[in-house]
């Protein structure tokens, strides 16, 4: 079964690569509503960074990094300094307490 899903993020992979380029500058092209495409690219891209990093499909890497060094303390903490320093201050916990309410998770 792990064969399996490997082949298909392998496949996924290769078709992102190769089709999401010329599908991003098209749709840049044509959106109206260019902020909202651009927010949504964005959103996706950092939950795929979520799932690739942390196995959670439904989380940002910062939503997901914040709890982790809560709960932690470890190596996701400078991590997490490191996210709110580019975008700035409290932007991971800001991030997990809007998921968190999304997604219904409870904490404990």
């Amino acid at each position: 079964m792990a064969k399996i899903y490997l082949l298909l993020v392998v496949v996924a992979f290769i078709l992102v690569v190769l089709i999401a380029p010329f599908v991003f500058v098209i749709r840049s092209i044509f959106t109206k509503d260019k902020s909202n495409y651009y927010r949504s690219v964005a959103l996706g891209l950092d939950q795929v960074g979520g799932s690739v990093l942390y196995a959670k499909e439904d989380w940002t890497v910062s939503s997901w990094t914040h709890y982790l060094c809560v709960k932690t303390c470890g190596w996701h903490c400078k991590f997490r300094a490191f996210i709110d320093k580019l975008f700035g201050e409290g932007h991971c916990k800001n991030a997990f307490q809007k998921e968190a309410k999304e997604l219904s998770f409870n904490q404990e």
